[in-house]
């Protein structure tokens, strides 16, 4: 999720589908390799076994040298990136205190400078490119809104109000790209009508993402954001058969136990912040 940086808003989907060319061959294979990675990395309980297995999958990206582009380079840096932010953040707030939280945290430096440098490097990247991958511009996407929490609240509400129509640009050129159809998916089902949202006809992406997507991460991914959403619709034993059939896919994976026992004691995965207030408070009773 990308942000903008500069003071010029610019559509992160400005060039023209018609340029689009898709990642193919070891590029292909690289950004999948990463991709994969979000599913492996959720077999590990401790996260310096997390981060162990993050730095293979690193090294093994490295290996291809000058044999990937600049552009499949990017997406896998971004990608293991976020996975190792994604883990450390996970092992914090196992450990902390919920009643100690502050409601507002302290803005990090280092993180703030690491998002503008990403950002800038994917739109550095597209300015001087104009046949690039929907995989791109998808994580040109996630670069940005990783800068969005630094930005002044006009420029969020600018990127906020163009979300909709960059995923359906990207939809455009790539009309089985799955994990840009569970996002598209999920941003239709929330948004409201007036802004451009259907609940319907998010439903059915996040769905056929479930079954054309390239990778089984995405697949998996896709199964279980449907079972949550159905799970806050009440329609409960539709939302158990789909983390099922999620979990089925990967059964080494620990994330689908959590979210189970999340489900059973009420609350989606959406609400996983008032679930580990619950437990916090009945440790310690």
């Amino acid at each position: 999720m990308r942000k903008i940086l500069s003071l010029v808003f610019i559509t992160v989907i400005g060039i023209s589908s018609s340029f689009a060319k898709e990642l193919e061959g070891t590029n292909l294979q690289a950004v999948k390799t990463v991709l994969e990675a979000n599913l492996g990395v959720n077999e590990f309980e401790e996260l310096q076994d997390q981060l162990n297995f993050l730095n293979r999958i690193e090294r093994k990206i490295a290996s291809y040298g000058d044999g990937i582009s600049e552009e499949a380079k990017l997406i896998c840096k971004l990608v293991i990136a976020k996975q190792k932010e994604t883990a450390i953040g996970m092992d914090k707030l196992k450990k902390e205190d919920v009643q100690k939280k502050t409601s507002k945290p302290e803005k990090d430096p280092v993180k703030e400078a690491a998002a503008m440098e990403m950002f800038n490097e994917f739109k550095a990247l597209a300015e001087a490119n104009e046949d690039l991958s929907s995989h791109f511009y998808y994580y040109y996407k996630q670069a940005e809104f990783a800068t969005m929490q630094y930005l002044p609240i006009g420029q969020k509400m600018e990127i906020f109000k163009n979300i909709l129509k960059d995923y359906e640009k990207i939809e455009e050129m790539n009309p089985n790209y799955g994990e840009n159809l569970f996002t598209l998916g999920m941003v239709m089902y929330m948004m409201p009508k007036a802004m451009g949202g259907n609940k319907e006809a998010g439903l059915e992406k996040i769905l056929k993402a479930s079954k054309v997507s390239a990778t089984k991460y995405e697949r998996v991914s896709a199964l279980a954001l449907y079972s949550q959403i159905m799970f806050e619709e009440k329609k409960y034993e539709e939302a158990k058969n789909y983390l099922a059939m999620a979990h089925q896919q990967v059964p080494l994976n620990k994330s689908f136990e959590k979210i189970q026992e999340m489900n059973d004691a009420g609350y989606s995965f959406f609400k996983m912040e008032e679930y580990r207030k619950k437990v916090k408070k009945s440790e310690k009773e």
